[in-house]
């Protein structure tokens, strides 16, 4: 992900309360970023809402085939944010 995008995610993350980011003590240009309870609360509810969905899933294709899937989704993930760009 360029810079650009993830600054502007990261402000719109810290503008809506789910993530603090703070000076980074050993490297003064970079931050540190750190889940509120709000962000952290958003996060696991994220979660609890697909894993079901993730769940039925693996019986169709198997563990190993779910586990080889996800360098190639990855892969694609890329593409698609510097397609994005």
């Amino acid at each position: 992900m360029p810079k650009t995008s993830m600054s502007h995610t990261l402000a719109g993350l810290e503008k809506r309360g789910l993530i603090e980011m703070v000076p980074n003590p050993q490297d003064g240009r970079g931050k540190l970023i750190y889940l509120t309870d709000a962000g952290r609360s958003l996060r696991n509810r994220a979660v609890e809402n697909i894993t079901a969905d993730v769940m039925k899933l693996i019986p169709q294709f198997g563990l190993e085939d779910a586990k080889s899937a996800l360098p190639i989704l990855r892969k694609l993930r890329v593409l698609l944010d510097e397609a994005r760009n």
